[in-house]
């Protein structure tokens, strides 16, 4: 697996990733806090405290899955709002929608034929882009939809 790092380093720098499964550190420090992100006020008291904790954040990964209500809110503060649109997987939640609009595995079916770059596309590649968005290389770029998804926007 290649080390993400290695294109984009993020030393010393204070993220706070919504929605983590796996919360690790190999040489740097992280800490866990409880967060409902559909609950305005708790958002506000974790912000504040991973700002007490850490003294600052210098990235925020909204991966808990709800839409925020205006990317340029935060311009005139210099925080850059940009969003990643990975492609199709197989969450629990994905696989029950696809059950109640018709049958699943025909639809399966349907997305397997569809012609997009070829091998599968894993989390490293959503973490790529993530990384690509956080770092110095994006620091121009704010209000983009990044698209990881194999070109299956595109199909015919």
């Amino acid at each position: 697996m290649i080390q993400l790092n290695a294109y984009f380093p993020l030393k010393n720098k204070v993220a706070l990733v919504t929605g983590a499964a796996l919360l690790g550190s190999e040489s740097g420090r992280a800490r866990f806090w409880q967060l409902d992100v559909s609950d305005s006020n708790a958002v506000q008291r974790v912000m504040a405290g991973v700002e007490g904790h850490f003294g600052r954040i210098d990235i925020l990964v909204n991966s808990a899955g709800i839409d925020a209500d205006n990317a340029l809110r935060y311009a005139s503060r210099n925080i850059r709002v940009n969003t990643i649109h990975p492609g199709f997987s197989r969450p629990p939640a994905v696989v029950e929608a696809m059950r109640n609009q018709g049958d699943l595995t025909q639809t399966l079916v349907d997305l397997a034929e569809v012609r997009m770059l070829a091998g599968r596309g894993s989390a490293t590649d959503v973490a790529a882009g993530i990384l690509y968005l956080v770092s110095d290389a994006s620091r121009f770029v704010s209000g983009s939809e990044l698209v990881i998804e194999a070109g299956y926007g595109c199909r015919s």
